[in-house]
């Protein structure tokens, strides 16, 4: 967001060079949304929520080589305040969020080759949380509105959300 609001324009960073360069605009206006290094350089950016307040449910990838957002297609639900995580070999996980419930008690998996969302659940609901693939390839989840100290654990293998130790602080908006 800007000081105005909510903003479609893109920066991106060169730490080499020490400056921002201005990119392709956001197919919409939005704040709350994940984004995450999907391959190499390209973005991906999914869900958050316009200045009016409309929770999205579309999602796009930057392409630096024609320096252009492209969408990848509608998430099964709209979210905001959601946790994405790159899975690796063009997969992706959201989990949790809200729309018009407080917090949203699903995830889902996109496979960029095939183009399909396919639908999970989480072990309780929550937003404003984050989301860790570990080196055991499982995905951790932690604390968040409505998750508080909580943590749960994701085996990619079965699907299987299962709650694990908890933290000592609960927290939300933090980061892993």
């Amino acid at each position: 967001t800007d000081a105005g609001g909510v903003t479609s324009a893109v920066e991106i960073y060169n730490p080499s060079g020490g400056a921002s360069t201005a990119r392709a605009s956001l197919s919409a206006p939005r704040r709350f949304h994940s984004l995450v290094v999907q391959t190499g350089d390209r973005l991906w950016v999914a869900g958050g929520e316009t200045t009016g307040g409309t929770i999205l449910a579309s999602s796009e990838f930057y392409d630096p080589s024609v320096n252009q957002w492209i969408s990848t297609g509608a998430l099964l639900s709209p979210r905001a305040g959601h946790a994405t995580v790159n899975l690796g070999s063009g997969a992706l996980l959201l989990a949790g969020g809200w729309n018009s419930s407080p917090v949203l008690a699903t995830s889902e998996r996109y496979d960029s080759a095939s183009g399909i969302w396919k639908q999970g659940w989480l072990a309780n609901g929550r937003a404003n949380h984050t989301a860790t693939l570990l080196p055991s390839g499982r995905v951790l989840v932690a604390g968040g509105t409505g998750g508080g100290s909580s943590a749960a654990i994701l085996d990619l293998g079965t699907g299987v959300w299962s709650p694990t130790g908890s933290m000592a602080t609960a927290r939300e908006y933090h980061t892993a």
